[in-house]
């Protein structure tokens, strides 16, 4: 869904790199339009693990992936989550929004 989302970059003249070798993993998306370039990080929130151990683990690996491929580029983190007392929620209740967390920008959905 978040690449069919973003298909507007690609018509626009952009670039979606998927699984980007960045060192010893793969970053999710490297993203290229025109002079701006970002990495985006995507992590699965689910009732075995809590909000602060995937958070912290998204944070080490796309700070890592900044540091080999794009260093100063803008870092977007996106937790999507699963966890079944969240799925009945609303949206005004799921969606999160932090600017800068550790200098990452991290979105919950």
């Amino acid at each position: 869904m978040l690449l069919a989302f973003m298909q507007r970059l690609l018509n626009g003249g952009g670039r979606i790199n998927r699984e980007v070798a960045a060192g010893s993993g793969k970053m999710d998306l490297y993203v290229e339009y025109q002079d701006y370039k970002c990495i985006m990080e995507i992590k699965v929130l689910r009732d075995k693990k809590g909000y602060e151990h995937v958070l912290a683990e998204g944070l080490q690996q796309i700070k890592r992936y900044q540091d080999r491929k794009a260093p100063g580029s803008p870092l977007y983190l996106l937790i999507f989550d699963r966890r079944s007392k969240r799925k009945k929620a609303p949206w005004n209740e799921r969606i999160t929004w932090n600017e800068n967390v550790e200098g990452v920008t991290v979105a919950g959905l």
